[in-house]
């Protein structure tokens, strides 16, 4: 066992949420639609479910499409998002009566620094393994980007964390 646990670096970036209290899954799934390639998971009255595309306003699973009027939360990010991008992630979400959120990560030197509803945060990256109800012979890793902003009186602290990766 090593003796000092090594967590990457925080860098500095942009970060935007946009709450909109009176957006439903419809709203979502519009917003998404021009983006390409999103995954996400969406919390059913049968269970959760990983979602690996979204379109013509349905929802695909490995399983088959998601039943819509089962869902009461949904989360769907970006995937694919390239190097020469400026933005780092990128996600949906969405609770049943309680409207959507989208939420965006973009690099220090985007042409959005100056734009105010975007605020300074830090972000590291970070993954996960991925796991189901059986097990998997060869676990993929889920990335995600968490995000850490400065309070007040200087303490760091985390806010979020946005998925970034794919369902493997």
């Amino acid at each position: 066992m090593p003796d000092k646990l090594m967590m990457p670096s925080l860098r500095e970036a942009m970060w935007s949420s946009s709450p909109d209290p009176n957006a439903t899954l419809d709203d979502v799934l519009k917003a998404v639609a021009p983006t390409g390639s999103v995954a996400g998971i969406a919390y059913t009255t049968a269970g959760a479910h990983a979602i690996t595309s979204v379109s013509d306003g349905k929802l695909h699973s490995s399983g088959g499409d998601v039943e819509r009027a089962a869902i009461y939360e949904l989360r769907l990010w970006e995937v694919g998002i390239t190097d020469d991008r400026e933005v780092l992630a990128h996600e949906w979400r969405w609770v049943n009566g309680s409207g959507t959120a989208e939420i965006i990560v973009h690099e220090t030197s985007s042409s959005k620094e100056s734009t105010p509803k975007f605020k300074p945060c830090w972000y590291r990256h970070n993954a996960y393994l991925q796991h189901g109800a059986a097990p998997l012979k060869n676990p993929q890793t889920m990335t995600s980007i968490e995000i850490f902003t400065e309070q007040e009186y200087g303490n760091t602290v985390f806010v979020d964390e946005l998925m970034t990766g794919e369902w493997g």
